[in-house]
């Protein structure tokens, strides 16, 4: 029997289908690195048979995925209402373009990798996301200033609660993405959580509007997250990390002979990754990393900010 709490993170999860199959191909599954407590996966972008890449694939998907990453609960759950009562998709349309409205169009924008963490964890790991970060920005230009997404799960075994602080990097460089991904992530999970830390305005924001549709599962999580519970003993702070970088492997011809490419380096990412974690001293803390090769990452980027009318 399913415990009720497990059952209730479950339907946050929002059901991907089967499109990241047809835009990703896993080369290496969850791989532990040795001599910490972290994981690393990796998963490269797709062709099809006349050799095209799925990029552009890719940021349509995204486009499609912004609603449930970008818009609170309250907000979706009104619409779904609005839509049964009336059958019309008018609330839905409203908030696409809100949700539009709030990713910047920016050049540069790293937010391109902050989605594709979005639905990485939500497919992959099955971790749902507990905190709209871009409900919080204070303009469409300017990138919200913290953590790049808040998931959470429930160990019912331990009675413990993993937090997942996220960490998206995306740039040309692999070591300039891997060295700017582990500088942020381990200010936030080395923080003493305490006033003026990193961590501890995105914890204030959490818990003074955290929305996840069910009352009962909102006083759960924040009896985690109150330090004067005895439950907040057993909260496990951890670290999800995606890592998007330019990858001259894709300069074959055929998919299979990518992977190929692909597939002798996870050792030499690995040890990288090891070399990171120990310099950053969070071998003692669980992590999941998604490595994700592009071909180039300027053109998803592109494509991304495209598929938004930015």
């Amino acid at each position: 029997m399913v415990d009720p709490i497990v059952d209730m993170f479950n339907k946050l999860l929002v059901n991907p289908g089967e499109e990241m199959k047809s835009n990703f191909l896993e080369i290496s599954a969850s791989k532990n690195i040795v001599g910490t407590l972290a994981c690393f996966s990796c998963h490269m972008v797709r062709f099809d048979l006349m050799g095209k890449s799925r990029i552009q694939e890719i940021a349509k998907y995204l486009s499609t995925r912004i609603i449930e990453y970008a818009i609170p609960k309250k907000k979706i759950k009104e619409a779904k209402e609005y839509h049964n009562l009336t059958g019309s998709t008018e609330k839905y349309i409203s908030l696409f373009k809100e949700a539009k409205g709030l990713f910047t169009d920016l050049k540069n924008t790293g937010e391109c990798g902050e989605v594709l963490l979005y639905i990485f964890t939500n497919t992959f790991l099955k971790i749902p996301q507990v905190l709209c970060k871009m409900s919080f920005k204070t303009s469409s230009r300017l990138h919200y200033q913290g953590v790049d997404g808040l998931h959470a799960k429930y160990d019912e075994q331990n009675d413990q609660l993993f937090l997942y602080w996220g960490e998206s990097k995306v740039h040309s460089d692999l070591q300039q993405a891997f060295t700017d991904c582990f500088n942020s992530i381990s200010s936030l999970l080395l923080s003493d959580v305490s006033t003026g830390s990193p961590a501890e305005r995105d914890l204030h924001l959490f818990r003074d509007n955290i929305d996840l549709g069910s009352d009962v599962l909102e006083k759960f999580i924040l009896s985690y997250l109150d330090p004067n519970d005895e439950k907040s003993l057993k909260l496990v702070h951890s670290g999800i990390c995606l890592i998007g970088f330019d990858e001259e492997a894709y300069k074959e011809t055929t998919e299979e002979k990518i992977k190929d490419e692909l597939s002798k380096n996870i050792v030499k990412w690995e040890s990288s990754l090891l070399t990171r974690l120990k310099n950053k001293k969070l071998e003692k803390i669980t992590f999941h990393i998604f490595l994700i090769p592009f071909p180039s990452v300027e053109e998803y980027r592109k494509a991304f900010l495209e598929e938004l009318g930015k």
